[in-house]
């Protein structure tokens, strides 16, 4: 039996709540589903991926902190491990959605298909079967990726080989290509070809520092939990803070900068196929509610962050980077749902995911928690510095026990 480790109270009880939460949240979404495939369906879509966002951004996250170094990566690397870990149950989650391809993509409809030349054209690529097995291919990538580092990462603890080290940065190098074309080809799946004449090169690049942005987000928003800890409250220093504040604050410039490149690639262009993405978001010529919630991405996801995270004292203080983080998180939802909601195929219309994307979001968020959890609690909170010791040094590593669990040294 695997080996498990102390989680500060109130985790547990976060962890005993969200299997309640995700139960009902689902219960509902599914009894809404009954009424309207087309509202289930799209609003499925919005929560799995959000949550889908955070396994796959924290996934990244343990590739950087590899590739990288730094003690900026210690506290957070576990829960970044423990949520790549969920992907698989996540791949589980995706099989719904093969039974609403007809509400999600316009190359679910085989009428619609037939009476669009580009879509008779695209249809090799985007069939069910091929969006089937490429999506395989995706969560397999992603699954061994995350298993095979979270299984180096806990060798390395037991046995302080600094060769393990060294093939966990190879491997990192090698899988944060892999890890990028996947992420292009599956946003070229979920979110372009929901509109059959849409194309963007840079989508992939945006889907991707937004994953990032919401993984980060979500770990440091659950440092404040994890605070608790002694080990943890010790190892949380001003400097380390900085670090990871500094770090959102990169992710927020990256996801601004990619978001508004496409819109200005796009709107110069003027490009009769490109341009409706933008305006069934409320920016043509007939606005619509959309728009707002593009204004509201731009100074909520993008400027107020910027201005709150260069300051240097607020990144330095765990509330304030908390608080800063959770809003950051909200922020994330409402872009994932922007993102997701106004590219309905024509046939079904826009407008109708919100009010099925609550409760799914809880559903799906509540199994993904728990899930989260479970497999936090199987690794020590501190991952241990990777840094090897000068060749003169010959003092002991220092550690510290963690329910019989070995922490990063120099912690304090």
């Amino acid at each position: 039996m695997a080996e498990t480790y102390h989680l500060p109270e109130r985790l547990e009880r976060m962890q005993r709540l969200s299997l309640l939460v995700g139960g009902a949240g689902l219960a509902v979404g599914i009894l809404g589903g009954f009424f309207s495939g087309k509202v289930f369906f799209n609003g499925w879509l919005f929560a799995w991926y959000f949550w889908l966002s955070i396994s796959l951004g924290g996934l990244g996250m343990v590739m950087l902190h590899h590739l990288t170094g730094g003690d900026w990566g210690l506290a957070i690397r576990r829960e970044c491990e423990a949520a790549a870990l969920v992907t698989p149950i996540m791949f589980v989650l995706f099989l719904p959605m093969m039974l609403g391809t007809y509400y999600l993509f316009p190359w679910g409809n085989h009428d619609w298909v037939q009476s669009d030349p580009i879509l008779r054209a695209q249809h090799i690529y985007f069939n069910g079967l091929w969006f089937f097995l490429r999506n395989v291919c995706y969560f397999a990538c992603w699954s061994v990726l995350a298993a095979m580092l979270a299984s180096e990462t806990m060798q390395f603890e037991r046995t302080i080989d600094y060769r393990v080290v060294r093939k966990m940065r190879n491997l990192s190098a090698g899988g944060m290509v892999l890890f990028f074309v996947t992420v292009t080809l599956a946003s070229y799946d979920w979110f372009m070809s929901r509109e059959a004449h849409f194309y963007s090169t840079i989508i992939g690049l945006m889907v991707a520092c937004g994953m990032g942005l919401s993984a980060m987000a979500f770990v440091t928003a659950l440092l404040a939990v994890l605070d608790d800890e002694s080990e943890m409250l010790h190892f949380l220093t001003p400097p380390r803070l900085n670090d990871i504040g500094n770090l959102i604050l990169t992710l927020v410039i990256l996801w601004a900068y990619m978001s508004f490149a496409q819109l200005l690639i796009i709107w110069m262009g003027n490009i009769r196929t490109e341009t409706p993405w933008y305006v069934h978001r409320g920016l043509g010529a007939d606005p619509n509610g959309w728009r707002w919630i593009g204004l509201f991405l731009a100074f909520c996801g993008f400027l107020i962050p910027f201005l709150l995270l260069l300051s240097r004292d607020l990144k330095r203080h765990l509330p304030f980077l908390t608080a800063i983080a959770i809003g950051v998180l909200f922020v994330r939802a409402i872009d994932v749902l922007w993102l997701v909601a106004p590219s309905a195929p024509p046939y079904v219309g826009t407008g109708h995911v919100v009010w099925l994307a609550i409760p799914l979001f809880f559903g799906i968020g509540g199994i993904w928690f728990w899930v989260f959890v479970y497999m936090l609690r199987r690794r020590p909170l501190l991952a241990r510095t990777e840094e090897e010791p000068q060749q003169e040094d010959h003092a002991p590593i220092a550690s510290h026990e963690h329910g019989g669990a070995r922490s990063a040294p120099g912690v304090g």
